[in-house]
């Protein structure tokens, strides 16, 4: 098992590849920034091994083409973790403590199994009215509830629980937005809303 405190910002710039070698049970626990603009075909090599955010600032990961995590964990005592680009986890997002801030971002997760997207006091912000903000969720036919443990912006704990019971959902996407008691302002994309009735 590689095991690899990071202190500071983990860069992956010019060319360069990072890739801990085959076999290995990586962790790489970062407590800077994640930055990633390097120009290789396959510039973060990331086998089976998990990358925790941990610092007690924000954290920011930057990527040039879509990075794709195996495992990725977020375990902050204070701040965020905030994406400057659309990023990729192939097998697990652990949201242990802290938030994920979206930051009018997509992450998409390539596991269809329930367990795929945990959380013990973790959450996921997308709170924006344009719907940008965005957790894809590779579902395909796994049947079970599917929890997309969102939040609000002050730590409130608003979960999105898709149970599939049966058939093929393929792939689902969902994103919260903040309302007045009033429920406005109404989301103005994908499409405009005229009304929050059950039936029109």
């Amino acid at each position: 098992i590689f095991f690899k405190t990071v202190y500071g910002n983990l860069t992956i710039d010019g060319s360069a590849q990072l890739d801990v070698g085959s076999g290995l049970n990586y962790s790489i626990d970062l407590k800077g920034n994640w930055t990633n603009t390097s120009s290789n075909a396959n510039p973060f090599v990331e086998r089976n091994g998990t990358v925790t955010f941990s610092g007690t600032t924000e954290q920011t990961i930057t990527n040039a083409n879509t990075e794709a995590f195996y495992k990725l964990t977020v375990d902050k005592a204070s701040g965020k973790v905030i994406l400057a680009n659309n990023t990729d986890i192939s097998n697990t997002l652990t949201l242990t403590n802290g938030a994920l801030d979206l930051n009018s971002k997509i992450i998409t997760v390539n596991n269809a199994a329930t367990n795929s997207i945990s959380r013990t006091n973790g959450y996921i912000i997308s709170e924006l009215t344009d719907n940008t903000s965005k957790v894809k969720w590779n579902i395909a036919s796994t049947t079970g509830s599917h929890v997309f443990p969102f939040g609000k912006t002050d730590g409130t704990y608003i979960p999105f629980n898709l149970n599939l019971t049966a058939g093929t959902i393929g792939n689902v996407t969902v994103s919260t937005y903040p309302s007045a008691t009033n429920n406005l302002p109404k989301p103005s994309t994908p499409n405009a809303v005229d009304h929050i009735l059950d039936a029109k």
